[in-house]
């Protein structure tokens, strides 16, 4: 069996939302992120709360696309039914004795099963989610020395064997085959995606209380839950690593016999090493 993958890409969303409107969104929210029950009982007064800009960090998503096509035959039987006064079916000069009001009926089955899938996945986490929003902005597609030297990536935990598997399912052989004529297994699109999120602290020192909160940095939605991640942040990461699409790596999560991967063009890191020389 072999599996082709298209080119993998990387992309770098830049910033919608300016810092000094995330931060004016995140001031407007101070009284409401230490819950109902701080806002309503203990009536923080609005001096009381600090907001601090804690970091703008750059978030990885994956993106990846599939579709696969099998044309085969399969052997089956039919069970067919006839009155109970019928003694005796001619098909295509073959004689069926029917009983009980059936007979059976041997046929081969000529099948086309064509599937395409798509698929959004947080890359820290691995868990799908609804990211389709995010394709409609800018991208660029930097180089290493491209891009800015203060530039704070997180790490991405997902590697590209893993989304190809998501993004495959778990059909990667017609069901119940007896004769294939036709095999495609391709994976269309494998992009990682790096999106800018503003993250603040909120300290509120009367009651020893801190959170932190997340300011999306393409659309502005504010959302609670967000964390800092402090020292995991930086701009080294692996392309090799996360890229790896090789036959060993995706045998690893793709059980049943051996599997070619067919790289529809050099992985980035390889690309950038023929440019170099």
């Amino acid at each position: 069996m072999e599996i082709v993958v298209a080119e993998q890409s990387l992309f770098l969303l830049p910033t919608k939302v300016t810092q000094d409107q995330a931060k004016e969104k995140a001031w407007e929210q101070k009284l409401n992120v230490f819950g109902t029950l701080s806002k309503f009982l203990m009536r923080p007064k609005g001096e009381e709360i600090q907001v601090i800009l804690l970091e703008l960090r750059y978030q990885p998503f994956w993106h990846a696309a599939a579709h696969k096509r099998f044309r085969y035959d399969r052997r089956s039987q039919y069970q067919v039914a006839a009155p109970l006064d019928v003694q005796a079916v001619e098909i295509a000069g073959q004689t069926y004795t029917p009983t009980a009001g059936k007979f059976t009926l041997p046929a081969t089955d000529h099948c086309l099963l064509e599937e395409n899938r798509e698929v959004f996945l947080d890359a820290l986490t691995g868990e799908a989610q609804d990211l389709r929003r995010y394709l409609a902005f800018d991208r660029i597609t930097p180089e290493d020395d491209q891009l800015p030297p203060d530039l704070a990536l997180v790490p991405a935990e997902v590697r590209a064997s893993v989304v190809i598997r998501q993004v495959l399912g778990d059909v990667l052989q017609p069901p119940s085959a007896d004769q294939l004529f036709e095999q495609e297994v391709v994976v269309d699109r494998l992009d990682l995606y790096y999106r800018p999120v503003y993250a603040y602290e909120y300290v509120w020192e009367a009651k020893a209380k801190r959170t932190t909160v997340e300011v999306d940095g393409l659309t502005g939605e504010f959302k609670p839950t967000g964390k800092s991640f402090g020292s995991q942040v930086g701009r080294i990461f692996n392309r090799e690593v996360l890229f790896d699409v090789g036959a060993e790596a995706t045998n690893l999560i793709i059980p049943g016999g051996a599997i070619a991967v067919k790289l529809g063009k050099a992985v980035l890191d390889r690309r950038k090493g023929e440019k170099g020389g």
